[in-house]
């Protein structure tokens, strides 16, 4: 996948394998998202219509990463091998 900043700062990526970033070093997100366009809930406390409920055994598992971009610049990702 590719992905171009626009405005550069914090991106916060979630996938369901480890991945890397060509570009840049990327780490293990901690906290809130710093970057205030991107404020997002975590899969397990996202909102969902009333009644329905997802058992936690059958999400896959999830990698959160964070890292810096700048504008115009385009970020290259991959699954680690």
């Amino acid at each position: 996948a590719v992905i171009w900043s626009a405005l550069g700062g914090n991106c916060r990526l979630r996938t369901h394998v480890p991945v890397i970033i060509r570009e840049t070093e990327a780490k293990p997100a901690d906290g809130n998202n710093p970057n205030p366009f991107y404020q997002t809930w975590p899969s397990s406390q996202a909102p969902l219509p009333p009644n329905v409920t997802v058992p936690a055994d059958t999400l896959p598992p999830e990698y959160v990463i964070d890292f810096e971009t700048s504008s115009g610049k385009s970020y290259h990702i991959k699954p680690k091998e």
